[in-house]
């Protein structure tokens, strides 16, 4: 998989280095050639309370990585009986979840809401991807997870990019 990644990401690259511009512009003219439009609306969701809404979800999702571990080892690994070095991994998961869930608030908080939404609308998906993996790898169970995961990427992707 990662072999494929870096080839796609290597043709994208030499495609991008080799591509003429079939007509004559000049640098006034690109200057806004990677501006994304974003700021569209799902019902009340839109850019500028989603980042604080991720931001509660990753919260309550550290808070039971941190509070539960043993519970969320057997829950997402299928494991019967909980060891100790996966539940130590669990809490360390849980307490970067919350670094970044409060990195998030506070980037947002500070205006930025637009930014990290489009931040959102790539991680998301790229979170998905991951979950996709290991759930066809037999290393993730949780259904519940996948369809949030595929939920909040399709929003986060749709209110940053279109």
């Amino acid at each position: 998989m990662y072999k494929t990644i870096f080839f796609i990401a290597l043709i994208v690259a030499c495609s991008a280095k080799v591509h003429k511009p079939f007509a004559k512009t000049s640098k006034a003219d690109m200057s806004k050639v990677l501006a994304v439009r974003g700021g569209a609306n799902v019902g009340p969701i839109n850019s500028e309370n989603l980042p604080y809404i991720s931001a509660a979800m990753g919260v309550m999702y550290s808070m039971e990585m941190l509070l539960m571990s043993e519970d969320a080892t057997k829950k997402y690994l299928k494991e019967p009986v909980a060891n100790k070095f996966s539940a130590e991994m669990t809490k360390w998961f849980g307490l970067s979840l919350l670094q970044s869930s409060i990195m998030q608030y506070m980037v947002a908080k500070s205006g930025a809401s637009e930014a990290v939404t489009k931040a959102m609308g790539i991680v998301w998906p790229m979170g998905l991807a991951f979950v996709l993996w290991r759930k066809s790898e037999g290393m993730f169970h949780d259904q519940i997870a996948v369809g949030i995961n595929v939920a909040f990427s399709a929003v986060a992707a749709y209110l940053a990019f279109s």
